[in-house]
């Protein structure tokens, strides 16, 4: 594990840092917890990681945090919750003049890996929790119970982390994404989208002109359609290139540039990725069946 505080733990009273003794048997039986902490920082706090095996948990109380990941940058601001994967490249500091106070929770074990594929998958890394979660009162409990170890602490970590990601996945709308229709707004999104599949349009773009969070926009759209706004644009544009072969006799070129793609190299790389075989191959082997 390589951490890189700068200018070592910039952090002040009445903070909280709790580093755990985790025996081989919580390893073998439990979710256990590594380190956790309660933070008030300084205005140079800032953490810089390449790898660790692990999850983290952060939570903010108050004040506002950047966090850099799987390359995107994230806003975190009161009642945001961050889980990531340690093993991937990450950085988080504070706002400047906004400082952060947040609690966060490092931790393995168990079946922690599928839970995060899995919120992952419907939610992203970042969540803003809803009103009455019962998360920020687990992880202040987390610390209270590892501040005096004793032989009960590692079953009692275990479950308030089975808690916490089990609010989390609930949360996520793992299981309802498809069996609602989708408010207006995202009936609209989806729409632009369909009716302007060759053109080039981010989250930053859509969120501006339907006056919505980029965050909420890709847990609600991807609770309504299983895939996030760029996702889903790029399978329309899969979608209408894989016609375009079938149907066209337009070249790779062609069809590259008429479905919005800027080179003809994105366009291969694009389509291989989602189907598994080139546009050539992919047309070679309709016409193949066509005959």
């Amino acid at each position: 594990m390589n951490i890189i505080l700068s200018k070592g733990l910039e952090i002040r009273e009445p903070s909280v840092h709790i580093e755990a003794n985790v025996s081989l048997l919580a390893k073998s039986m439990f979710f256990y917890i590594q380190s956790a902490g309660h933070y008030y920082v300084e205005p140079s706090f800032r953490v810089v990681q390449d790898h660790d095996d692990s999850f983290l948990l952060l939570y903010t109380e108050s004040g506002i945090g950047y966090l850099d990941y799987a390359g995107s940058a994230y806003t975190l601001r009161a009642g945001d919750i961050f889980f990531i994967d340690c093993r991937q490249p990450y950085e988080y500091r504070t706002d400047q003049t906004n400082l952060w106070n947040m609690i966060w929770l490092r931790f393995n074990g168990g079946s922690s890996n599928g839970y995060f594929k899995q919120i992952k998958k419907y939610t992203g890394p970042v969540l803003a929790l809803q009103p009455g979660s019962i998360i920020p009162d687990c992880l202040g409990r987390l610390i209270t119970t590892n501040q005096s170890v004793d032989a009960r602490s590692p079953i009692i970590s275990s479950k308030l982390i089975v808690e916490i990601l089990t609010e989390l996945l609930l949360q996520s709308n793992i299981f309802d994404w498809n069996y609602a229709d989708p408010p207006p707004n995202i009936e609209q999104i989806i729409t632009k989208l369909q009716t302007h599949y060759n053109e080039k349009i981010t989250l930053d773009q859509l969120a501006e002109e339907f006056f919505i969070s980029k965050y909420h926009l890709t847990r609600e759209f991807k609770r309504y359609t299983g895939y996030s706004p760029i996702e889903y644009h790029m399978k329309l544009k899969i979608a209408a290139a894989k016609e375009l072969l079938q149907t066209s006799t337009y070249s790779i070129d062609e069809i590259g540039s008429e479905i919005g793609f800027s080179s003809i190299n994105h366009f291969i790389g694009s389509f291989k990725k989602h189907e598994g075989i080139t546009p050539l191959v992919f047309r070679k082997r309709s016409r193949s069946i066509a005959e």
